[in-house]
């Protein structure tokens, strides 16, 4: 009886295994008479969600807050898994710009703001920097979703975010203004990557990066060592190196109104986005 069974389980398993590659012959024989290609890997969709591009909607927070709810941007660059771009939140005339990076993962994305770029709170308060946990919606891929809490983890500073992808939008050349097409809106930002300032030394690493990234995307700058400058606007340079830098650290980046002080590459990348460029890979 056993061995009936075993033979029978065999040919099952054989004519199984005959009609499964018959169906795939058949969706791939379809594909080629239609013009599509379809590429089958075991374990693994066919379909990769895209982040890149501009997403608006709104940021919620919990009751008892300065507002239950922020207009909230995100302006994301993708390259394969990593994330990078710049987060903005508005209260009518108050707003922060802040760089961020993170990294996806099938349809969710985690991203953390790294640091303001620019901070205009409310009177009598101030914005947090945030970590996002958001996923694209099961039925609409062109909505982002999810929640977001306080870097800090301060208890009461958390709450939703749902975002839509705006295919009309753009970043308005020389600051971190979005608008639609067609659209004109008076900005309350003034970040341009002309007139850059770069201060650095030899031997800085993160220097090297930035610089290169500077000038993959033609962005022209000024290169200054603090401390062999010389002339008769050396003590100018070295009050503008030291504001708000008792430390002394570099990178330091001054451009417009934006002072970026101990620099990342995330950040110059967000800088570069903000002013309606498109990242060039270092």
């Amino acid at each position: 009886m056993n061995t009936i069974l075993n033979a029978q389980r065999s040919i099952s398993h054989l004519f199984l295994s005959h009609s499964m590659r018959g169906f795939i012959l058949l969706i791939l024989f379809a594909g080629l008479l239609s013009g599509t290609v379809y590429a089958v890997t075991p374990g693994k969709s066919t379909t990769e969600p895209v982040f890149s591009g501009i997403w608006t909607g709104v940021l919620g927070q919990t009751p008892g807050s300065y507002s239950e709810t922020y207009p909230f941007n995100l302006v994301i660059n993708e390259s394969g898994k990593k994330l990078v771009g710049f987060s903005k939140i508005e209260a009518n005339g108050p707003h922060a710009v802040m760089s961020l990076s993170g990294i996806a993962s099938g349809k969710n994305l985690t991203l953390t703001e790294n640091r303001f770029i620019e901070n205009v709170p409310p009177e009598g308060t101030y914005w947090v920097l945030k970590s996002l946990n958001l996923s694209l919606n099961s039925t609409n891929s062109s909505v982002l979703e999810g929640t977001w809490e306080d870097t800090r983890h301060d208890p009461l500073a958390h709450g939703t975010i749902k975002l839509s992808k705006c295919t009309d939008c753009r970043v308005e050349e020389g600051t971190y203004l979005i608008v639609q097409v067609g659209v004109v809106k008076t900005s309350t930002s003034s970040t341009n990557v002309s007139n850059v300032r770069f201060y650095t030394r030899p031997g800085c690493k993160t220097c090297d990066t930035i610089r290169e990234i500077f000038k993959k995307n033609n962005i022209t700058f000024e290169e200054i060592n603090p401390d062999t400058v010389k002339g008769t606007d050396a003590a100018a340079v070295k009050k503008d190196f030291l504001n708000n830098n008792t430390k002394k650290i570099v990178p330091v980046i001054v451009s417009g109104k934006n002072r970026l002080i101990n620099a990342t590459d995330n950040d110059i990348k967000s800088l570069i986005i903000g002013s309606g460029f498109v990242i060039t890979p270092v």
